[in-house]
């Protein structure tokens, strides 16, 4: 795996090109890759089986913001 620096520049240059294409590759690891890597076994059976389901739906959020655009 690579370093959060290098995942921050592949999210940062991948939406530069495509915001649609960044958000479906990057929406899953969200929450996926913080709960495998850091979340305690409660937090895991908590959040990971529901989002793993095949029904329902998950919810995450990514946002982006520029100076001076109509967001801020």
């Amino acid at each position: 795996m690579g370093s959060m620096l290098e995942a921050a520049l592949l999210v940062e240059e991948t939406y530069a090109i495509d915001d649609n294409a960044c958000l479906t590759l990057v929406a899953t690891s969200l929450v996926l890759d913080s709960l495998l890597r850091g979340g305690t076994l409660k937090q895991q059976k908590e959040y990971l089986i529901p989002f793993l389901q095949l029904e329902g739906a998950p919810v995450c959020s990514l946002v982006h913001s520029e100076p001076g655009d109509t967001a801020n």
